[in-house]
Formats: C-alpha cells, sequence, structure tokens
C-alpha cells in the first residue's frame, strides 16, 4: 500500500467492539488511526521479529474492565484465573 501510494504513514490501527447488539464488530485503519475512538498518546513499538506483530513486553498491566467487557483473543490461564479472585 506504501509502495502504491495509497497510505502515506506505516501504521495501522484497529477498534475491536465487544458489544454484540452493536450495528458495527470493530474497525481496521491502513495508514493511520481513527482520532475519535481514542484519548491520549499512543506509543508505537518496533516488532522483534519480521512477519509477525511479536513485540518484546516488559510489564504487563490487565484492567478488570478488560475481563468484563472485552473477549481476549489470547487468554493466559493464570492470569484469568488471579483475576477472577480479585472480583
Amino acid at each position: 500500500m506504501v509502495e502504491q501510494n495509497l497510505i502515506s504513514e506505516k501504521v495501522f490501527s484497529f477498534l475491536l467492539n465487544g458489544d454484540p447488539n452493536a450495528k458495527k464488530g470493530g474497525e481496521m485503519v491502513f495508514g493511520g488511526v481513527n482520532l475519535k475512538h481514542f484519548k491520549g498518546d499512543h506509543t508505537y513499538i518496533p516488532v522483534t521479529k519480521k512477519g509477525y506483530w511479536q513485540v518484546f513486553v516488559r510489564v504487563v498491566v490487565l484492567l478488570l474492565w478488560i475481563q468484563e467487557h472485552l473477549f481476549l483473543l489470547v487468554q493466559p490461564w493464570k492470569i484469568i484465573q488471579k483475576l477472577k479472585r480479585l472480583k
């Protein structure tokens, strides 16, 4: 897309809608972000292995909101059990 000059930035963003009753399930934007879906600053990090969405993660902070309102793509079992005990 960059080589065809369809987008100016080598970035993409996506929104996952956790509401099963919503009209739209989500949104993906190539070449930028939809400014109405976030507040604050974005943090850009490099991938650690070309061809994958693999990134280095030093610290993970999970909020209980995630467990209640967002379907997790990957659910590490030990972390999910700890979150359930916090309720």
